[in-house]
């Protein structure tokens, strides 16, 4: 039986002119549409590089996410192995679209979804880790998550009024049923077998 969540986030870059984003976008829909259920967002030109164009696409296989993950990666010009992030420059040949310069792909799957997803405003539940921040009963938005290690996700949250991000388990966070205005890509966080967050890393940059 094949988890009930399963992602494959791409971030890519085609060189192209703004004029040509929709028609770039629609053919990502529709080659990575083969692969099961997608969505592709433009973001408009790269602020490091203008002639480049930034598209994230966020991708539901129909089949098993490792499986979806090797073929996407199985070409030339990628770096990286496993599962926690491949890296594509242009190279002899093409990935996607013809225009497409750089690209990165994140894999996650678990058994069930979380209940919350980035950019979700949260009130922090009574707890330890929330009194001995004195956060019992703030508001925080979600910035990133992970996998349940081993049956529950843990979430990072910035809490409101604060600088720093602080880590809670599901259960500890309550729902307010509103996001925050701006929705930006989730960090990827490494848990340890012993549940203890051993990684975060932002979404990449170039």
């Amino acid at each position: 039986m094949l988890p009930a969540y399963r992602r494959i986030h791409l971030r890519l870059m085609a060189e192209a002119p703004p004029e040509n984003s929709g028609a770039i976008a629609a053919e990502l829909v529709r080659v990575l549409g083969e692969y099961g259920e997608v969505t592709v967002t433009e973001d408009g030109p790269y602020w490091k590089i203008p002639e480049h164009l930034e598209f994230n696409a966020e991708l539901i296989p129909r089949g098993g996410t490792a499986e979806c993950f090797d073929d996407l990666s199985k070409g030339s010009g990628w770096t990286g192995t496993g599962d926690d992030g491949r890296v594509w420059n242009r190279a002899e040949e093409d990935f996607l679209h013809p225009a497409l310069r750089w690209a990165s792909l994140d894999a996650l799957e678990a058994p069930f979804p979380p209940r919350f997803n980035a950019d979700d405003l949260v009130i922090i539940r009574d707890c330890q880790t929330a009194r001995d921040g004195k956060l019992v009963g703030v508001e925080a938005t979600v910035v990133g998550f992970s996998p349940p290690s081993p049956d529950v996700w843990e979430y990072l949250v910035l809490p409101v009024g604060r600088e720093l991000v602080e880590d809670f388990a599901e259960h500890e966070l309550a729902p307010t049923g509103r996001r925050t205005e701006a929705a930006g890509e989730p960090m990827r966080i490494s848990v340890g077998r012993d549940g203890e967050i051993t990684g975060v890393s932002q979404p990449p940059t170039r």
